[in-house]
Parts: C-alpha cells; structure tokens; sequence
C-alpha cells in the first residue's frame, strides 16, 4: 500500500476511531459532545430545584480540567492554611516572649 492510499484510508475513518480520537488527546468528537449536551439539557430540565441532582456527562477534556481546577484549589488551599498557621505560631511564641 503506498503511503498516499494509507493517507486516503485514515482521512476517512470514523471521527470515534481510536486513530482520531488519540488526535484529539482522547477527547470526544463533535457527534458525541452533541449527544452529551442533549442528554444534560434534558437532565437539567428534570431538575425540580430541590433534592434532585442530576448527574450530567462529561468528555475527557471537561473531567480533566475539572481535576486540573480542583487540584489548584485545594493547593491554594493548603498553602493559604499552612501560611496562618506559621503565623499563628509567631504570634504565639511572641506572646509568650
């Protein structure tokens, strides 16, 4: 096979083939963020506002950044924590002196 049959083979596979899905970084193709935004609109939409939950679907990408956000907030968290207790410590220990 030369390489340009193999080029025309891969431009046509299927947008969820494993080939374009590793393209994108495992995130989803257009079709399945469409699918993912109707069935969250529709879960949205059940919600009564009181103790229903929905669970909405999310792609790769979205989990992801939600980790990556999630992570930064509990660092920032620990830190600015760490930070008072230092200086809770100093005030005491001056206190004390």
């Amino acid at each position: 096979m030369s390489s340009n049959e193999l080029i025309d083979l891969v431009e046509h596979l299927d947008d969820r083939s494993a080939f374009k899905t590793a393209l994108r970084g495992g995130d989803w193709c257009m079709d399945q963020y469409v699918a993912a935004r109707t069935a969250n609109e529709i879960a949205l939409s059940r919600a009564d506002g009181r103790d229903y939950e929905p669970e909405l679907v999310y792609s790769p990408a979205q989990k992801n950044a939600q980790n990556e956000r999630e992570k930064f907030r509990r660092e920032r968290h620990y830190k600015a924590r760490e930070e008072m207790t230092r200086k809770q410590r100093k005030a005491v220990s001056a206190s004390v002196n």
